[in-house]
């Protein structure tokens, strides 16, 4: 494969990103591999896990493009959070614990959902130091809820966006004090 045809795969748009997956196209393009969701992780309550924000994400943003995104996060990393929560607003580092799980919805376009209405695809992230398939400590999935089916992202598109979440940048707090979030952004 050529390097100019990876790059712009990884600069595209979610919506792209969203049709090459549907034919079948993205695991070749990226260095994606398909797994059953099923396999080891169960996200069929995610929806009762604590919202990260109660903001409505409705504004577009590199990766996620113009799309609504809902941030859910289980009880092991919301724990965490809460028992950092001294030392994060003081600027302090944060390294959530293996078994912190991160879902986002993610919508068609940046209207609120309509009640009942089912994200296009859930973007995963999954704190495990151990595996082989991770990117700075996190596993990085890209899951369709029709189906079930995930994508394990091989690639580092996901890392190198949420990279910036451990330096200064211009999303929610700013992160003015430059410290390390776990790739998170507030």
């Amino acid at each position: 494969m050529h390097k100019r045809q990876v790059q712009f795969v990884l600069r595209c748009p979610i919506t792209l990103v969203l049709v090459l997956a549907s034919f079948g196209l993205l695991p070749g393009l990226t260095g994606c591999t398909s797994r059953k969701a099923a396999q080891n992780l169960d996200l069929s309550d995610y929806a009762s896990w604590e919202r990260t924000t109660q903001t409505p994400l409705n504004f577009p943003i590199p990766g996620h493009e113009s799309n609504y995104r809902k941030i859910f996060m289980n009880k092991v990393g919301m724990d965490y959070r809460r028992a950092q929560e001294a030392a994060f607003s003081s600027g302090g580092a944060l390294d959530y614990p293996d078994g912190t799980i991160v879902v986002k919805e993610i919508y068609g376009g940046l209207e609120d959902p309509a009640p009942g209405e089912q994200p296009v695809t859930l973007d995963i992230m999954v704190k495990d130091k151990a595996a082989s398939d991770t990117l700075g400590s996190w596993r990085w999935l890209i899951g369709d809820p029709k189906n079930g089916n995930e994508m394990v992202m091989s690639g580092d598109f996901c890392a190198n966006c949420h990279n910036g979440a451990n330096e200064k940048h211009p999303y929610g707090d700013r992160n003015t004090a430059n410290a390390f979030r776990d790739f998170l952004f507030y």
